[in-house]
């Protein structure tokens, strides 16, 4: 039987990512690798970024000494499996090569409680290895997959485990709010000049954003007469028709606009107002930071683009 006394810690590195993240809509996977090399989180995520790659391809890295580290967030899609299984999956790797070398134990105690961790949320979530679902040899004949998967059940059923996770709660307080603000974003998107409705579910899918677009085009027609097709889509004209920013001290269906598409990449304005405000102007200078184009919190063509792509 597993300790109760166990505590599941989550180390954090300031990691730079080369591209926005991607909510995944569900989780049917959990993943298991190995990294196949030796290093920290940093040294994966400089090679993955290396491979052109916008960071870390997992969620989770166990390195040897059982600490464990996150790499991108939970709630988004990873790169870890290849299409279409990063989409409903979380990614789980262990430093090491488990096709030549035995895993220590702190490696799979760790591992267990992690996997314990990720279960109690997706209860359904089915625990299988990469080579499960591609062509490769990864975690290795030596991975202790059964040990592991056996192991984390028996946490998961007979010993919750303490968990000391940093700003858990406040992630759980913010993902409440930035669905909350999504929702009132595809209400107001309902409006009869897009002539369609969309559904409220507060998930910011490929609906809600041919939505937001089509206001996008609504705006631009009315307020710059740029006679553009509203179609949805953002292409080269619509591009074009942005040729006054947005910026502190804006009003109106533009500004109500940036605020909810901030909310795709999972950044809240504070407040969907359409008053361009000082907390949307820092919103649009993270989301700019997080891009790597000019943060200068104002939302003009470049930005606009970026928030459609």
């Amino acid at each position: 039987m597993a300790d109760t006394n166990e505590k599941l810690i989550i180390n954090k590195e300031n990691l730079v990512w080369g591209g926005m993240p991607v909510l995944r809509l569900k989780t049917d996977l959990i993943v298991l690798h190995h990294s196949a090399a030796s290093g920290d989180v940093k040294n994966v995520h400089r090679y993955h970024r290396g491979l052109g790659w916008k960071g870390i391809a997992y969620h989770y890295y166990v390195r040897r000494s059982g600490s464990i580290w996150q790499g991108r967030e939970e709630n988004e899609i990873g790169g870890h499996s290849g299409m279409p299984t990063d989409r409903v999956s979380i990614g789980v790797c262990a430093e090491g090569n488990f096709e030549r070398e035995q895993m220590s134990d702190a490696q799979k105690k760790a591992l267990k409680l992690l996997i314990a961790d990720i279960k109690s949320r997706y209860p359904g979530a089915l625990i299988i290895r990469h080579s499960d679902v591609k062509n490769t040899v990864c975690p290795g004949r030596n991975y202790p997959f059964d040990e592991i998967c056996s192991g984390s059940k028996n946490i998961s059923n007979e010993s919750p485990t303490e968990k000391v996770h940093p700003a858990a709660e406040k992630k759980e307080q913010d993902n409440k709010m930035l669905k909350a603000e999504t929702e009132i974003f595809q209400r107001w998107l309902n409006r009869p000049y897009i002539k369609e409705s969309i559904a409220v579910d507060s998930i910011f899918g490929p609906e809600t954003l041919r939505a937001a677009v089509k206001t996008v085009q609504h705006w631009l027609n009315l307020s710059c007469g740029a006679n553009i097709l509203e179609d949805g889509i953002f292409g080269a004209k619509t591009r074009a028709a942005i040729k006054i920013p947005l910026k502190k001290g804006s009003l109106g269906i533009g500004v109500f606009c940036v605020q909810g598409l901030l909310l795709r990449f999972s950044i809240s304005a504070g407040k969907l107002d359409g008053i361009y405000g000082e907390k949307t102007e820092k919103a649009v200078s993270l989301f700019q930071k997080r891009c790597g184009i000019e943060e200068d919190g104002i939302a003009g063509r470049e930005t606009f683009s970026m928030f459609c792509k």
